[in-house]
């Protein structure tokens, strides 16, 4: 059995992949295959997409994520190459989400980077391949030949750093350089006695008829023999297709390369659970301490000065009850993360509206300026935005940036 298991779509590899996910998961379920893997550039904002579509058609989806990797993201130059990742558990595919994050937000350079120490910092629960002709492998000469002893080095230095976690991929295009680079690769493997092989497609597109598609989208002349998708077989392909496109390699080391790509889908098992509450934890010693501390600068900016000492008691009443149903609901963290973003737009000059949706009607937010409102003077109900009975957190308190975010320039 053989999986696909270096895939891009148009969705993550933009203006490079015309293969819609939709299609992929029923080309998977069409040539009998039980999973598949994407591997975008950079990016995995389809990632979710496929999980689901993979679920919904009976199959396993492997996380994945083609990066850009360089010597180091302080440098500003683009001398970077291609690695693939692969999630064996959360904990791996929560480091492909931080490094692709941190690929944007640091290491943006032409295109979205990490580097090799980010890389190692984050390596948990994960598989690593040497992805394709631009991939980390890849060392040439002035003459544009390989440099064999460069990419000996290389191979090593990968197989000390990540073990059996490590892949060498043997792509099936029929490109005269790929050909000639897989020929050296299982040499190497021969040399170096390495087994952690597997056969990739790099598919950008779903079918083999596609391809001038594809051409015509990246805006490839059909006679410039340089263009890296000059051949036609960047598609999913089929088993007894692997076997034919490497059938330069010996049958045995080609089947191995075929079988691995079972091995290693079966190592990666993520699980997403849906419906839950994911909120990043706001981090202080206690939270319910933390919200009273917010609240009593609240009250003396906002009650003090404005409620006589004879009403104040209803304030105190609501507040207090208020914060034993936020506590028992589990919004107190929910609250906290909301007043930190907020206080930070304030801190910074971003000008927010009054509040909107059910959080109006809670004292707890007024006093913590996530709203503008008074609710005990506007007779606003607090049980519309929490209660012990709701089965689902409150949705308006997390997108108040949505209505209520203004930037300067409005």
């Amino acid at each position: 059995m053989f999986i696909n298991l270096h895939t891009h779509d148009s969705k993550g590899s933009v203006r490079d992949a015309i293969a819609i996910p939709e299609e992929i998961t029923a080309r998977v379920k069409e040539l009998n295959q039980t999973a598949y893997a994407i591997t975008n550039h950079g990016s995995t904002s389809s990632l979710l997409t496929h999980y689901k579509l993979a679920k919904k058609a009976d199959l396993k989806f492997v996380f994945g994520l083609e990066a850009y990797i360089c010597t180091h993201i302080g440098i500003k130059d683009r001398d970077y190459k291609h690695i693939c990742l692969f999630a064996k558990d959360m904990t791996g595919y929560l480091n492909i989400l931080k490094m692709a994050t941190i690929s944007y937000d640091k290491g943006f350079y032409y295109k979205p980077r990490i580097d090799w120490n980010i890389l190692r910092e984050h390596q948990e629960g994960l598989i690593i391949s040497s992805a394709c002709l631009g991939g980390i492998l890849v060392f040439r000469n002035e003459d544009g030949s390989f440099n064999e002893m460069a990419i000996f080095h290389e191979l090593e230095k990968c197989k000390n750093d990540f073990g059996d976690n490590f892949y060498i991929e043997f792509h099936t295009n029929q490109m005269k350089e790929q050909i000639e680079f897989n020929k050296l690769l299982y040499r190497m493997c021969n040399d170096l006695n390495i087994t952690n092989v597997i056969a990739t497609c790099d598919a950008h597109y779903v079918l083999k008829e596609q391809a001038w598609v594809h051409r015509y989208w990246n805006g490839i002349d059909e006679n410039d023999e340089k263009a890296y998708y000059q051949t036609d077989d960047f598609y999913l392909h089929s088993e007894d297709e692997v076997k034919k496109a490497l059938s330069y390699l010996p049958k045995d080391f080609v089947q191995l390369c075929i079988d691995n790509t079972v091995k290693l889908t079966d190592r990666c098992n993520v699980e997403l659970k849906f419906g839950e509450d994911n909120f990043p934890i706001y981090k202080c010693d206690n939270q319910v301490e933390k919200v009273k501390e917010i609240c009593r600068i609240g009250w003396k900016d906002k009650i003090i000065p404005f409620i006589p000492k004879d009403n104040r008691q209803v304030y105190l009443d609501r507040f207090l009850e208020e914060m034993n149903v936020l506590e028992k609901a589990n919004y107190l963290n929910m609250m906290l993360i909301t007043w930190d973003y907020m206080k930070w737009g304030q801190d910074n000059g971003i000008r927010f509206g009054v509040g909107r949706g059910s959080v109006g009607g809670s004292l707890v937010a007024y006093l913590m300026d996530i709203t503008k409102v008074d609710p005990v003077k506007n007779n606003l109900y607090f049980s519309r935005f929490c209660n012990l009975h709701r089965v689902t957190t409150a949705d308006r308190i997390m997108s108040l940036w949505l209505g209520n975010f203004h930037s300067k320039v409005c």
